[in-house]
């Protein structure tokens, strides 16, 4: 366990003193260029907001097998997963919800129309890594660029693209859980032309008996490029989730008790398909044009039809009926039923449109550069609820226009970052936002520094608008409003072998939608623009190369974020999120192999949903290693919890405990 008052002068202690102790992750090139921070190629060095990028190598290095698992090693993003595989997912960026971000696959948006709030739901449990180039993690308000829910930031997923030459591979993982993972991958390129297809499929047991999990990912890409005339690129990529999980009883108020019994027919299964289609066509050498078109779907169904008992638990107090009739003593036993509200069989589909088209000049005169970029979106949304949760459906669209404009000068050490854009919400009206920002490299002798200011909005969701079976929806909602400043400073060394970051934040959000009680009864209510929420915290990472084969890392976030709430006049911490969270890496790199140690730890501040009882803290320690045996033959191990540590990320749900795999690829 660790405290914030205790925790930060030993970190920084760490920092500022004894590099060489720091454990960390590959020091990133400040030359790396990124597409998502102004939707056209420019260096980390040049943005004003705090960013990350997640590479292929980095991924491979570490193990990391789903999106989840890449962005929890990260600064200001936390996770929490329901379980074992598959098990529903809650990720936060910067102390806010996942209806705050934006998430684009290759450029094409796929938060999901048909979750209750706009968000992405529990997607990036489900994401293989098996066919990513990067990802792209831009913190800070993005609307400017992105729109409606870019309040936090954006995270772009970038797959790869076809090679030059024919390349191949296959891949066999197994291990604990009965886990099994099988992939495929050929790549082609001739004239200017390339291709990719892949294939990943998993399959495993989970913690409770009847428990499974089925994966099933499938991406075809083909492009062709004319370097300084054309490049087109088309993307498609479905996965299948299958996932049977077990039952889980809890106590809503009073004592806590939880009780996970295995359901013979408990399902949830996911279909996620993304269409992306992008042509850039350079009509002089500094003047280009765009046009991105993308559909993204999530076709989710849950069926749990009524079996009856599945198990019994003790009662830890009397509990009561809602007439206030006495139902059990204190240590009696109690059977578990399942379904009881009743069986559900319920789907819930979501479809996002969008077509964006956008010029970018490139200009410069004397000292100064400069890149705009003007763009006009349209996103269309369509909603459909079908099943035992009733029926609705409709569609909702938006219209926006947005500039962007990088400036560059002093031998390009200096950034200046300005945006605006106009949405045209279809039910919630027009909302203008904007950015300023800048980083700048002073004389370029290893000190950067940045800051930031920019406005958000998130427009309120379909089901929001207009829920009926329950009461809850109101067509009167207005769009949450936030505004964000950070400020950072970045260290680093010519020879690129040591990194040093520090960044804080502040974020507050008006007119926030909330489900707020109307009464008479318990459960009538509706959504309301009536809660306010505020987010406060710090980022430090430091990124060292020490010596020629080892990669060290370390990274700590400190985030407060809190909610106000109308009802009670009071302000309370948001939930499922710790005041402190620590990673650790090290890397050795040896002949063509890799052996990397990530640790990874929390405090015991993370509240359950109900917001009263707490998560203890926990560290989790994982290794990861590569190494070639002959030829094309590489072999692989994971273990996993390797302190096997007891620990829970969502309380009443189990945690693996110490778990192994071992595999083989094939690469051509």
């Amino acid at each position: 366990m660790f405290g914030f008052r205790l925790f930060i002068p030993s970190a920084f202690a760490a920092l500022l003193i004894s590099p060489l102790i720091l454990f960390s992750q590959q020091t990133e090139d400040l030359g790396t260029v990124v597409v998502s921070a102004s939707k056209h190629e420019t260096s980390l060095r040049s943005v004003s907001t705090t960013s990350t990028v997640i590479t292929a190598a980095e991924i491979e290095r570490r193990g990391l097998q789903t999106v989840a698992e890449a962005l929890r090693h990260i600064v200001s993003f936390d996770i929490t997963q329901a379980g074992g595989p598959g098990g529903l997912s809650y990720p936060q960026l910067r102390g806010l919800t996942a209806k705050y971000m934006v998430v684009l696959i290759d450029g094409v948006r796929v938060n999901d129309p048909a979750d209750a709030n706009g968000g992405v739901g529990t997607l990036f449990s489900h994401l293989s890594t098996s066919d990513i180039s990067r990802i792209e993690v831009i913190r800070g308000p993005q609307s400017p660029l992105y729109g409606s829910n870019a309040n936090s930031g954006v995270i772009n997923i970038i797959t790869r693209s076809g090679s030059s030459s024919p390349a191949a591979s296959l891949s066999y993982e197994g291990g604990s859980l009965n886990s099994h993972r099988i992939g495929f991958d050929y790549s082609a390129g001739k004239a200017g032309f390339n291709f990719r297809a892949g294939e990943d499929i998993t399959a495993t047991a989970g913690l409770i008996d009847l428990e499974t999990y089925r994966n099933y990912t499938t991406s075809v890409q083909l492009g062709y490029s004319k370097p300084g005339a054309l490049d087109w690129e088309t993307i498609v990529r479905h996965t299948r989730m299958n996932n049977n999980f077990a039952e889980l009883s809890e106590n809503s108020f009073g004592a806590l008790w939880t009780v996970e019994l295995p359901d013979p027919h408990q399902e949830n299964r996911f279909d996620y398909t993304i269409i992306g289609n992008k042509i850039e066509h350079h009509i002089t050498g500094n003047w280009l044009h765009s046009l991105n078109f993308g559909i993204s779907r999530r076709d989710r169904k849950t069926a749990d039809p009524n079996d009856g008992k599945l198990g019994s638990r003790i009662a830890v107090e009397d509990e009561f009926d809602w007439d206030g009739s006495l139902l059990y003593h204190k240590g009696d036993v109690v059977p578990v039923l399942d379904a009881p509200y009743g069986p559900a069989d319920y789907r819930y589909l979501g479809t996002n449109y969008d077509l964006d088209y956008r010029h970018t000049l490139l200009a410069q005169t004397g000292g100064l550069s400069e890149i705009l970029t003007a763009g006009i979106e349209y996103l269309y949304q369509g909603y459909t609820q079908s099943g035992s949760n009733g029926n609705l459906s409709g569609d909702l669209g938006t219209t926006s226009v947005y500039a962007h404009n990088q400036a560059l000068l002093l031998d390009e050490a200096l950034s200046l970052n300005a945006g605006a854009r106009y949405d045209s919400h279809e039910r919630a009206g027009g909302k203008t936002t904007g950015m300023l920002g800048l980083a700048y490299d002073i004389q370029r002798n290893g000190l950067i520094l940045r800051g930031n200011v920019g406005s958000a909005f998130r427009a309120p969701a379909y089901y929001e608008l207009f829920e009926t079976q329950f009461g809850n929806g109101n067509p009167a909602l207005k769009p949450e409003n936030s505004l964000t400043w950070e400020f950072g400073i970045e260290k680093y060394s010519a020879d690129k072998n040591f990194r040093l970051t520090l960044s804080t934040w502040h974020t507050k959000v008006e007119d926030a939608i909330v489900w707020a009680w109307t009464g008479p009864e318990a459960w009538n209510g509706k959504y309301l623009n009536v809660d306010r929420l505020r987010s406060d915290g710090l980022e430090a990472g430091v990124d060292f190369k020490p010596f020629a084969n080892w990669l060290f890392g370390f990274n700590y976030t400190y985030t407060d974020s809190r909610k106000y709430s109308s009802s009670t006049g009071a302000w309370s911490r948001n939930i499922q999120l710790p005041f402190n969270k620590l990673n650790l890496n090290a890397t050795y790199l040896y002949r063509g192999a890799s052996f990397s140690l990530d640790g990874y730890a929390l405090d015991n501040s993370s509240l359950r949903w109900n917001g009263i009882d707490k998560a203890k803290g926990y560290f989790k320690l994982d290794l990861t290693s590569r190494v070639p045996l002959h030829g094309h033959l590489t072999a692989s191990l994971r273990l996993q919890n390797l302190l096997d540590a007891d620990y829970v990320e969502s309380i009443g749900f189990r945690e693996a405990g110490f778990t192994a795999y071992g595999g083989l690829e094939l690469r051509y």
